[in-house]
């Protein structure tokens, strides 16, 4: 991949930097839109919490699929069109919500989601520090990181209030949450087509390969610590965005569409910004603080549920997702850059599965338990089980942190 070379482009280049940021925001908050839809599926349709989690889990594994298999084709075909392509795929996503709504049409409607979602997480971070690079040329790439950090965490706050508030309030709530979506696809396609390209292909044959893991020789303990972090801390964010709003319902007997679709909202903004505010805090404090957050919270949401508090259960999720935040910037950075340079996609690979393992396995687990005892207790145990790997593996991190093994952010290259 070379770096297109720097030309005046039509239209204002600020404008191109946001307008791909509201395209990221955007698309990042139609897969968490139906978290607060599930429960009506499951009283339209007879679902058990099974099948809803594992409708929710198969998004994961679209997304894993698409970063493996074509997580570097925006270096080899650019950004521009990797993003397109990720619209198209949405929209089409959204159409299958609108005309299949069964189970089936369900799973085969989030796995496409997944794979759209996975190409563009892989190619818009890039394409974000490059717009921003060409809009203000010489100055830091902080604030690309910063926006993309909120844009992302923020879009999924969005998508979870959206389909909170559209199911509560608005008709047709199992159709109108994805036809507005569709519409926002096509306006975010026109808005594309329009956007400058950053990067311009080497010369020579198109070649296709599958993103390798590797593990650093000889940082493998520190490295397995991060990776058991992001799985425990994905854990909470998993189960919360997929059962929350059922968890409220069917425990709580919060039944308002609204209000379990505003907790996850909140939850991930609450990650978004203590990531943004304590990103210059020494990494052994992060982690400290990151592990504090995310055990009161758990803990609080677990009481929440053992004494029947709907708000107890709601703030636990935002202490948790505060902490938790934390925790993943802490381990993805700190854990990244334990390989070595030229090796570095490899390491950050292997920290994602774990990222998405930690999307799938434990929110399965949770819908297998709820065929043995409540919902509410299936939730509780996996996510107690989340906080305990947590502390285990931030335990196993700590070590090289305090001494200094590792010290810079391998996401400002």
């Amino acid at each position: 991949m070379v770096t297109a070379h720097r030309r005046r482009l039509p239209g204002d280049r600020l404008t191109a930097f946001g307008a791909t940021a509201a395209t990221l925001a955007v698309t990042l908050a139609f897969p968490v839109a139906p978290a607060a839809l599930w429960p009506l599926y499951q009283q339209r349709d007879g679902l058990d919490a099974l099948t809803v989690t594992l409708i929710f889990a198969i998004y994961a594994v679209g997304v894993v699929t698409s970063l493996f298999f074509g997580g570097n084709l925006s270096d080899r075909f650019g950004r521009k069109p990797l993003l397109i392509g990720a619209l198209l795929i949405e929209a089409t996503s959204a159409v299958i919500f609108l005309v299949w709504s069964d189970v089936a049409g369900l799973l085969l409607a989030r796995l496409i989601s997944g794979i759209g979602i996975g190409i563009i997480t892989a190619s818009t971070a890039s394409y974000l520090l490059e717009l921003h690079r060409r809009a203000r040329p010489g100055q830091p790439q902080d604030r690309a990181q910063v926006v993309s950090t909120l844009v992302t965490l923020g879009g999924f706050g969005i998508g979870a209030s959206t389909g909170g508030m559209l199911a509560s309030w608005a008709p047709h709530p199992l159709s109108l949450p994805f036809a507005l979506f569709l519409g926002l696809f096509l306006v975010a396609l026109v808005c594309a087509l329009r956007l400058p390209e950053t990067v311009t292909p080497a010369p020579g044959p198109r070649s296709w390969s599958v993103q390798h893991i590797r593990a650093p020789r000889h940082h493998r303990g520190a490295y397995f610590a991060a990776a058991g972090t992001v799985f425990a801390v994905n854990t909470l964010f998993g189960s919360f965005s997929a059962l929350a709003p059922a968890v409220l319902a069917s425990t709580l007997e919060v039944t308002a569409p609204a209000i379990g679709g505003c907790a996850v909202a909140v939850m991930f903004l609450a990650a978004g910004t203590t990531q943004v505010c304590l990103r210059r805090m020494p990494a052994p404090r992060q982690l400290t603080v990151g592990l504090a957050l995310f055990a009161a919270g758990t803990l609080g949401l677990v009481a929440a549920l053992a004494m029947n508090s709907g708000l107890g259960f709601a703030a636990g999720g935002v202490v948790a997702g505060a902490g938790g935040g934390v925790l993943f910037r802490t381990a993805m950075t700190q854990g990244g850059q334990l390989g070595d340079s030229n090796a570095r996609a490899e390491t950050l690979a292997g920290l994602f599965l774990s990222f998405y393992a930690g999307m799938i396995l434990p929110v399965v687990a949770i819908g297998a338990l709820a065929r043995l005892m409540p919902l509410g207790t299936s939730f509780a145990l996996v996510c107690t089980t989340g906080l305990l790997l947590a502390g285990l593996s931030s335990a196993g991190l700590a070590t090289p942190l305090r001494h200094s093994a590792i010290r810079t952010n391998p996401f400002r290259h």
